[in-house]
C-alpha cells in the first residue's frame, strides 16, 4: 500500500467534500490525522472488555480467558461477521478454519483477519490459557485493503511476533473510542485504519509460500478418505522428511496431519449419516472402516455422541 492511501476513508463518518480515490470507484474523504500528545502512560491489562462505536461498524476489544488445568477446548463455530475484524494474540493456541479451505494453527504473535461475510470457525486449547486483541473495522476499509492488495482472502493468518507495545496500542485506541465524541471519530477511525496497515505490513514475506503449502497438504490429506494414506508418502510428495512436515503443518494448521485427516474422515461420515436412509454400517464401509465397532468408536470419540445417535438428531422429523 502507499503512503498516501493509508489517508483515504471511506465517506461514512463525514459530510465533507469527497474526492474520488479510483480504487473501485469508492469515494473516500481525506482528512489529517492528529495522533493525540498524551503524558499520561498507557498500560495494557488482560481482560475481558470492548467498546462500540456507529452501532458497533468499529470497536476494539480484548478477550481473556485463564488456563484451565482439566483441558479441553473452548471456540466459536460457523461465524459470519458483518464488519473487518482484525485480531492479535497475545496467549494461547488453537486453529482457525473458514468455509474457503483457509486453516492454519493460532499462537502468540499472530496475527489474523475474520473476514465480512465469510464463514469462519476458531477453537483454542483451555491449557493454554487465552489473551487476544481485536479491532473492528467497517466493510469498507476490508474492500480498500483488498483493492489495494495490502490483503488476500487467501491469506487470513500471518505471524508478526509478540510484542508489548502492540498492545499498548491497543489500548491506547480502546481509550479513544471510548471517551471521544461523535465529531472526532473520523480521526480516530484514521488513527485504527493507519495501525491496521502497518500490523499487516509486519508481515515476514513467507505467507504465499506458507499457504501454498498448507493448500496442497490439505488437498493431499484430504483425498480417498477410504484408503490408508501413508503420511509418509505425503511428505515425499511435497519434498519434505515426516518430521518436518509434521512439524510444519501442526505450526500453520494447529493439528498433525493425522488429526486433520480424521477430522475430514469424521466430516464426511456426519454428511453421509444426515441423509435419510443412511445405515451405520455402510457409511463405515465407504470410509474405510473394517467393522462398526472400529467406526463407531472412532466416531463418538471425536463427535461425543453415537453414529446413530447423531443421525436420529439430524434428520428431519
Amino acid at each position: 500500500m502507499h503512503g498516501e492511501d493509508l489517508f483515504y476513508l471511506p465517506m461514512i463518518l463525514s459530510g465533507r467534500k469527497a474526492v474520488k480515490n479510483g480504487v473501485n470507484d469508492f469515494y473516500f474523504v481525506i482528512i489529517d490525522i492528529l495522533m493525540p500528545k498524551s503524558s499520561q502512560r498507557i498500560v495494557f491489562r488482560p481482560r475481558n472488555e470492548r467498546v462500540y462505536r456507529l452501532g458497533a461498524r468499529m470497536g476494539c476489544g480484548f478477550s481473556y480467558r485463564a488456563r484451565l488445568e482439566t483441558g479441553g477446548q473452548w471456540g466459536r463455530r460457523d461465524i459470519v461477521d458483518r464488519c473487518y475484524i482484525l485480531v492479535y494474540i497475545v496467549e494461547g493456541r488453537g486453529r482457525y478454519e473458514d468455509v474457503r479451505g483457509n486453516v492454519f494453527g493460532i499462537g502468540p504473535g499472530m496475527l489474523y483477519q475474520r473476514f465480512p461475510g465469510v464463514r469462519h470457525s476458531n477453537v483454542f486449547e483451555t491449557s493454554a490459557g487465552f489473551c487476544e486483541c481485536y479491532l473492528i473495522l467497517p466493510p469498507q476499509i476490508h474492500e480498500l485493503l483488498l483493492a489495494t492488495r495490502t490483503i488476500s482472502l487467501r491469506n487470513p493468518g500471518r505471524i508478526i511476533g509478540v510484542d508489548r507495545e502492540i498492545c499498548v496500542r491497543f489500548e491506547r485506541i480502546m481509550q479513544r473510542l471510548k471517551t471521544c465524541g461523535d465529531a472526532e471519530l473520523p480521526t480516530v477511525l484514521a488513527e485504527m485504519h493507519l495501525f491496521a496497515a502497518e500490523l499487516l505490513g509486519r508481515s515476514n514475506g513467507t505467507e504465499e509460500q506458507g499457504d501454498a503449502f498448507v493448500e496442497k497438504a490439505s488437498a493431499l490429506l484430504a483425498d480417498d478418505l477410504a484408503c490408508r494414506l501413508p503420511l509418509e508418502a505425503v511428505a515425499k510428495s511435497l519434498g519434505l522428511g515426516y518430521s518436518k512436515f509434521r512439524q510444519d503443518f501442526r505450526e500453520r494448521c494447529g493439528v498433525s496431519p493425522g488429526e486433520f485427516r480424521l477430522g475430514k474422515r469424521m466430516e464426511r461420515a456426519q454428511c453421509l449419516l444426515a441423509e435419510e436412509g443412511a445405515q451405520i454400517k455402510n457409511v463405515a464401509q465407504e470410509l474405510g472402516y473394517p467393522d462398526v465397532y472400529s467406526f463407531s468408536k472412532q466416531f463418538k470419540r471425536h463427535a461425543g455422541v453415537a453414529p446413530g445417535q447423531f443421525a436420529r438428531a439430524r434428520r428431519p422429523v
